[in-house]
């Protein structure tokens, strides 16, 4: 249970680390100042709270609760600056799924060779860019033609 709650934590920290960042760039210091010691206090609070009341799992439950306040992250990145957090995120998450997708289906139950696991971990990334490749394409060819005229 703890490692499925950890990843879910972790695919939401994905989320938010990119836009506290943009909150840094633009000179929101102060702003993410005030993010990173709520989430030291509640992070605190809640680890010592739920480990008393349900044991290990407690940790990684109060990780899933802590990166929940994606919301109020992309709420206060959307004052800063204008963009649409779904058309950003969409087909990266669809991407990543595939993937898992085609790593659970080429798991197998042999014993793992690392000839295998290396053949079938690079034809899942081959995967993820292919799926990014498809439905980006004119975004990725913008960053480049943006990055060269610098």
């Amino acid at each position: 249970m703890s490692f499925t709650l950890f990843v879910l934590a972790s695919v939401l920290a994905a989320f938010s680390t990119p836009l506290t960042n943009a909150l840094n760039a633009v000179g929101k210091i102060k702003i993410t100042l005030m993010l990173m010691v709520s989430w030291t206090i509640a992070t605190w609070v809640l680890t010592v709270t739920l480990v008393n009341l349900i044991g290990f799992n407690g940790v990684a439950v109060a990780l899933l609760i802590l990166t929940s306040s994606l919301g109020i992250v992309v709420m206060l990145t959307k004052k800063i600056a204008v963009f649409s957090f779904m058309s950003m995120v969409k087909w990266p998450f669809a991407a990543a799924c595939m993937q898992s997708l085609w790593y659970y289906l080429l798991r197998g139950h042999e014993p793992y060779v690392p000839v295998y696991q290396i053949c079938v971990a690079v034809s899942g990334a081959i995967l993820y860019a292919g799926i990014i490749w498809m439905f980006e394409r004119k975004h990725i060819m913008e960053m480049v033609r943006f990055i060269r005229l610098k």
